[in-house]
């Protein structure tokens, strides 16, 4: 891979006035999360294969996408969108006759055969020039494409511009140019255009380095800005400017607008050199519509990580969906190498309207290197959806050096309101510096990982991986019985019977039921039955049974029995408590998955107390095995 003069790739940092340029090949804009929710099968033997643990379970590859047409430092997939079946992916670096002026490639589901992701077009600017970096950053809602270029200079050099492409304009199924907009209040070097996100008819377009009104406190200097447009906006069809956003507390070079999302009425900004938390330690600002007034965006917040820390750059990346919102930080300054993390954030938490937030979460196979104190780039990219959150590192340590990974972690994965990781993607065709996973996306069934300087079509032309993902959940229950269920005394046979079931709505993955069987029980044994098709097979024996059930569909079930007799030798009274417990990894709700049994032991007569977890219904007796 060559180093290219404004595309430095291993630049980790930001830097001072117009530095903007240092961060091109490290400067995606977080692609935001479009879609549904989740859960993967097996991945490929040449992936890393996920641990069972997962909601999330990958269908695996569909397909390796490249350009029909790739050029040696293109950087195709830099930057990529999914909505739906369509596919948006940026190459800045692209050029025919003239050079590096960028280009955005669209593909589509089935286009040329089922499940195939086709090209269908090639889009770029229909007054293209060298150096816009059109494609640098790409977003996508419907029919809808936008592509920024924030080095068209058209308002003056570095202002930049955005152009929006629309299905079906100039044809059925064309994807035609229907505007090219630019700032109200465009000066040189902006970078107009270098974050984009669509959500339906509202667009918001990041301005880094905009320049603000100098104050008693700034000079105005690179603080930032972000511009909210509406369709219709001023005529039908039209893309018309409706506000510029800043930063209640805007500061010099507080590069607000690196990062941008939207989704309904909430906008979120990241500003990764806002320096309250500390040199550099980075912010995230919230802006509802109608705050402050009809259709006015107002800011209601202003979020920095609980453990800011100087040159975090928390803000890096940011993705928003619904209630809840991911920040990415690239390189957490002062902390030891390897600990860049990425945030979640939820509206109410805290507080009714506040967004507070719920936890930190970082790779847990995280390498520390003193040579390269940036490591894995964990925090490059992220993307949330529902309950699902997928973060890139694209300088993440392999066997084969720096391919990069993408990381993804699953709501309640480990107890409820934590997000655990379920598992980590890699490829086995990436070589050093491919930097999989400089971009993500992810839509209802598929999720697109960006690796814009792999070599596989020339020298840094890039590409992008599709994986296919499903999601799954679970409801299995146990409860448990003792007979007799009277008096019991020493000498006596007793039987445990375990009862087992699957609420659904889906098949429970890797179900283990345990039975710890207490000693003062001797001569123990057990046989189980189960509904057709469901496997029980035992793993442990007495006194820590344990039997993993396979094929646990949705309304299926069975039954284990435990027999032993009560040791004759015992003379004093006692009480034991027996207990069955059921797990599965796509569990949705851990309130049934226990039972206890207590039982008095006795020479005189006594009873039995029973407790157990209700089923919600009522499970007919499993055949006969």
């Amino acid at each position: 891979m060559v180093v290219r003069p404004r595309f430095p790739i291993r630049s980790p940092r930001f830097l001072g006035r117009r530095a903007v340029a240092l961060l091109l090949a490290f400067g995606l804009v977080a692609a935001q999360i479009t879609g549904s929710a989740v859960v993967v099968r097996a991945l490929p033997a040449a992936q890393s294969t996920p641990p069972p643990s997962s909601r999330i379970l990958f269908t695996g590859q569909v397909t390796n996408l490249q350009a029909a047409d790739p050029q040696n430092f293109a950087y195709f997939g830099q930057a990529a969108s999914l909505s739906g079946d369509t596919l948006v992916i940026g190459a800045p670096l692209a050029g025919s006759s003239t050079p590096e002026t960028g280009a955005a490639y669209v593909f589509q589901r089935n286009q040329g055969g089922a499940d195939n992701w086709g090209q269908v077009t090639k889009l770029t600017a229909a007054d293209a020039e060298e150096a816009d970096y059109f494609g640098h950053a790409v977003s996508i809602s419907g029919d809808t494409i936008v592509v920024g270029a924030y080095e068209e200079d058209s308002q003056g050099p570095g202002a930049g511009a955005v152009y929006i492409f629309q299905r079906n304009q100039g044809g059925a199924n064309n994807w035609g140019q229907v505007t090219k907009i630019t700032a109200a209040d465009a000066e040189d070097a902006d970078y107009f255009g270098y974050a984009v996100h669509l959500d339906g008819d509202t667009l918001i377009v990041g301005a880094p380095l905009k320049d603000g009104t100098p104050t008693i406190n700034s000079s105005g200097v690179d603080i930032g800005a972000a511009y909210v447009f509406q369709r219709n906006q001023g005529g039908p069809d039209n893309w018309g400017q409706v506000t510029r956003i800043t930063a209640a507390d805007a500061q010099d070079t507080d590069t607000f607008g690196l990062a941008v999302g939207i989704h309904g009425d909430t906008i979120a900004v990241g500003a990764h050199q806002e320096d309250s938390g500390g040199e550099d330690a980075g912010a995230v600002y919230i802006f509802q519509r109608n705050q402050g007034g009809v259709d006015n965006w107002g800011q209601v917040t202003k979020i920095l990580a609980a453990d800011a820390q100087p040159l975090d750059y928390f803000g890096y990346a940011v993705s928003i969906h619904g209630d809840t919102l991911a920040v990415g930080v690239y390189s957490e300054g002062n902390a030891a190498p390897g600990s860049a993390a990425a945030y979640i954030f939820e509206r109410n938490q805290g507080g009714a309207n506040n967004w507070g937030q719920v936890t930190k979460v970082t790779a847990s196979d995280a390498q520390p290197s003193d040579a390269q104190p940036t490591d894995d780039g964990f925090g490059f990219s992220v993307g949330v959806y529902a309950d699902l959150l997928v973060v890139g590192a694209p300088q993440s340590n392999t066997d084969d050096g720096q391919t990069g990974a993408a990381y993804v972690f699953v709501r309640n994965q480990g107890g409820a309101g934590a997000w655990g990781e379920v598992v980590k993607v890699t490829r086995a065709d990436l070589a050093a510096g491919d930097l999989f996973g400089a971009a993500i996306s992810v839509s209802e069934d598929v999720i697109g990982v960006g690796a814009y300087a792999h070599d596989s079509g020339g020298e840094d032309t890039g590409a992008v991986y599709l994986f296919d993902y499903l999601s799954s959940e679970a409801d299995p229950l146990v409860t448990k019985e003792i007979a007799p269920s009277g008096a019991v005394a020493p000498g006596q046979p007793v039987t445990y019977t375990i009862t087992f079931n699957n609420r659904g709505p889906d098949t429970a993955q890797d179900v283990v039921i345990r039975d710890r069987v207490p000693v003062t029980i001797t001569g123990v044994g057990s046989q189980w039955s189960a509904d057709a098709g469901v496997v029980v097979t035992q793993t442990a024996g007495a006194p820590d049974f344990a039997w993993q059930v396979t094929n646990l569909a949705a309304d299926t079930g069975g039954v284990i029995t435990v027999t032993g007799m009560i040791d004759p030798v015992i003379t004093a009274d006692s009480t034991f408590t027996n207990t069955a417990t059921i797990s599965a990894t796509n569990d949705v709700s851990s309130a049934n998955n226990r039972a206890d049994v207590a039982t008095t032991l006795t020479r005189r007569a006594c009873s039995s107390a029973r407790t157990s977890m209700p089923s919600a219904k009522s499970t007919a007796p499993p055949p006969s095995p």
